[in-house]
């Protein structure tokens, strides 16, 4: 049977070859666009699902409630995990770890890592296994080091690298006792280097320490038991504890979540399900944009299969028997199409991994499993698109068709029209939706930001820099080309060194709880980063008690505290001596995704390990060079590293760039396999308007009279789709939008231009073949039938 099936579906494909290649390439289109998306879904979906605890692990987070707002960290304390394993028996364990930048040497090799510092039952809960070393004792010496075996190689060579040591910054050397493979994609922390979570205490931070927040916690509960069930127990936990938040509850996130559901303060998961919900809907709408070019071109050719249909109903075949063949000639087409989509996918990947910053590959899950894969989505195209024209073309009646009352084409036109109009609004939203996302984009690059980023060039300061710094910046600031030094203890990009509610200030409410941030900074800060004062003074070092006891703060604090005229007001602990001397204009220093929150900038060089150097648009590379002379003086081995900070700016919009290119791919994809089935629709439209305009030519239309009449009804219905679209392309833009706090109004000329490019493109696309029809010879045109 399936044989027989096979050789209609052939004998069919070659009787009508161009219509057959219009829907191969429009299947085969649809169906590489879907791949290529699911397999970025699929891995999406996959983070951190290796684990063989994966469904028993949790991160540990706190739900935060201050008298303006309420927020929630990422970040725990340090001494929470071996304290809620001690109080509660449903914690079976627990892992802290966080990450720092060292400078690793081995004899002449110099690099800089980023260390994470985790606890030894990192091995106990998580999958990585190493397969050097013991996994009970390879975390349990404080200057201990365990390294992937990538890294081995990079250090160590083919030496084994068990017992060599590695120096991290000139001061602590780390004995390596294991080998580890390298951190899998799709974990959503990944480190090439482990330390000790203890080697904490060697560099100050508040590893036993309740009163800061620091580090990422987290738990393994009993298998099968639901997490909910623990976090009624510890939510008030740290109600019994010295911690700085008052109202600070305990909240548990699974770790599978975390990836895609992370909209916390303090992380850095880069994932988000709403876009993998996107790129879902793109994917099924591409998809289903090339099903409806079948539908379209199938029902539309339905008179040249009629008599077909006929002859087999009075031979003796049944509906069923029909289904299947016409089922089956669907499939065979979207399986030929899959062929051909292979190999676009195999094509375009390297390039969609470079889009995505990803090393997906189709076969990464195993041949088989792919190739289920494969074929499911060829089927389930081949069933969506075959649906329509199978019950269409098997519900002929032979008596009409035998008869000749069958109409040539005209009996589904109706519903063929619903499709081009659902085929076009698809097109028209994924087209509103690019210039929405475009625009948004546009406004972040280009918003004001309160300082200047033009010229301003970053880096690290490495070696003896942070304890020589005076002499760095006077030695910078000989170069005429370099016109401001400062430097700090973050970026913009990163927002600030740390935040509490402790701050305390005149006739402020005593049981009020404000979320003040924080960040230090040095002498020239704001003139180096162009931040407007717009009350009292900077920092200055005519004041000999800056360094102790003033404090600036941003508009948005000074609202907050409510305060009239903040100059000379004291800021700070009860009874202590520090006070506000100068007010800034609000600026962004975080995304603008978020607002602006209060902030204060408190004078502390020691605490700063960024410089920023101001340059004149002039001779940039010279200047450049220059500071890396003074770099290598200064920093001797540590080699160059700087950064723009136009260019930090735009990483932090980087899911946004991808999603507008994405966009942008996914709309020209709707359009080609749109115009390829209007293509064919037009043809065979004007095909069957053949003696129709003889007729009209020889009553005297002209040509641009037939050109009208075709084009009409496209028009309309492109007019059609841009109703329905508009509305929809707007609610979903609108709530994409209010993510943002900074965002865009949806204009009108999105929609209207939109629109204009749907209709151009349409009247494009059937323009060869209206013309074709208008222009040709009505003797001929009668002579056809």
């Amino acid at each position: 049977m399936i044989k027989n099936y096979l050789k209609m579906a052939l004998r069919n494909f070659k009787k009508h070859k161009g219509y057959s290649f219009i829907n191969i390439a429009g299947l085969a289109v649809g169906m590489a666009c879907c791949i290529l998306i699911l397999l970025w879904v699929q891995d999406e979906l996959s983070y951190d699902r290796f684990h063989e605890n994966a469904d028993s692990i949790c991160r540990v987070i706190q739900d935060i409630n201050f008298s303006d707002h309420s927020t929630t960290w990422a970040i725990t304390q340090g001494p929470l995990g071996p304290s809620l394993k001690a109080d509660f028996p449903e914690i079976v364990n627990f892992m802290r770890v966080t990450g720092r930048r060292f400078r690793l040497t081995f004899e002449e090799k110099s690099f800089d890592e980023v260390l994470g510092m985790a606890d030894g039952s990192i091995f106990e809960m998580f999958t990585f296994p190493l397969f050097k070393g013991d996994p009970q004792t390879a975390l349990s010496d404080p200057f201990s080091i365990v390294l992937t075996e990538e890294m081995a190689e990079k250090y160590f060579g083919d030496r084994d690298p068990i017992g060599q040591t590695l120096k991290a910054d000139n001061q602590y050397d780390f004995i390596v006792t294991g080998i580890i493979k390298k951190f899998p994609q799709n974990s959503h922390f990944r480190y090439d280097f482990l330390i000790p979570f203890i080697f904490g205490r060697e560099l100050n931070y508040t590893v036993d320490n309740w009163r800061n927040s620091q580090f990422r916690t987290y738990v393994q509960i009993p298998e099968g038991m639901p997490y909910q069930e623990v976090v009624k127990k510890i939510s008030g936990y740290l109600f019994k504890k010295p911690t700085l938040e008052k109202d600070a509850r305990l909240n548990l996130q699974p770790l599978t979540r975390i990836h895609l559901y992370s909209d916390y303060e303090f992380d850095d998961a880069h994932g988000d399900i709403t876009y993998v919900t996107i790129f879902s809907l793109i994917a099924f709408f591409i998809l289903l944009i090339a099903c409806i070019n079948f539908m379209n071109l199938t029902t539309a050719r339905s008179a040249n299969r009629a008599r077909e249909v006929g002859i087999r109903k009075v031979a003796g075949a049944v509906r069923g028997n029909l289904l299947r063949q016409f089922f089956g000639e669907s499939i065979f087409m979207a399986l030929v199409a899959l062929l051909v989509a292979i190999g676009l996918v195999l094509l375009l990947l390297p390039a969609f991994n470079d889009l995505a910053a990803k090393e997906l590959s189709l076969w990464s899950q195993g041949s088989l499993q792919t190739v289920l894969f494969l074929l499911a989505i060829a089927v389930f195209t081949g069933i969506l698109a075959g649906i329509y024209p199978a019950l269409f073309l098997s519900g002929f009646q032979p008596v009409q068709v035998l008869k000749g009352t069958l109409y040539s084409g005209g009996k589904g036109s109706g519903f063929r029209r619903v499709l081009v109009v659902f085929q076009f609004s698809l097109t028209i939203l994924l087209i509103v939706c690019t210039l929405v996302v475009s625009n948004q984009l546009s406004f972040m690059r280009n918003h004001k930001l309160g300082y200047d980023k033009e010229h301003l060039v970053y880096g690290i300061l490495r070696g003896n820099m942070r304890r020589q710094f005076d002499a760095v910046k006077e030695e910078l600031l000989k170069n005429p080309n370099i016109v401001h030094v400062t430097s700090s203890g973050t970026i913009p990009t990163y927002g600030y060194n740390f935040s509490n509610s402790l701050w305390r200030w005149e006739g402020q409410n005593p049981d009020e709880e404000i979320l003040m941030r924080a960040a230090f900074v040095d002498y020239d800060y704001c003139k180096t980063m162009g931040i407007e004062i717009l009350e009292g003074r900077t920092f200055s070092r005519e004041y000999s008690t800056d360094p102790t006891e003033a404090l600036i703060v941003n508009e948005e604090a000074v609202k907050v505290m409510g305060m009239e005229s903040p100059l000379g007001k004291h800021l700070g602990r009860v009874g202590g001596k520090t006070r506000i001397i100068g007010v800034v204009k609000n600026y962004h220093f975080r995304s603008l995704k978020q607002n602006i929150d209060p902030l204060i900038l408190i004078l502390s060089p020691r605490n700063c390990w960024a410089l920023f150097a101001c340059l004149k648009s002039e001779n940039i590379s010279q200047s450049l060079e220059y500071m890396e002379k003074v770099w290598n003086t200064f920093a001797p081995g540590y080699p160059f590293s700087y950064s723009f900070m136009d260019d930090a700016l735009d990483s932090l919009y980087r899911s946004e760039q991808r999603i507008g290119t994405i966009f942008r791919y996914s709309a020209v994809l709707a359009v080609f396999i749109s115009c390829l089935g209007l293509f064919g629709l037009a043809s065979f439209m004007a095909e069957q308007r053949t003696k129709e305009i003889g007729i009209r030519k020889v009553l005297g239309a002209t040509v641009p009279n037939i050109l009208l009449l075709l084009s009409k009804e496209f028009t309309k219905w492109i007019i059609l789709a841009n109703i329905i679209a508009w509305p929809v392309a707007f609610y979903a833009m609108n709530k994409w939008l209010q993510g943002y706090a900074y965002r865009i109004n949806i204009a009108v000329w999105s929609f209207l231009s939109a629109a204009v490019l749907a209709l151009l493109i349409a009247l494009f696309t059937v323009s060869y073949q209206t013309i074709k029809a208008a222009t040709a010879n009505p003797a001929d045109s009668l002579r056809y039938e």
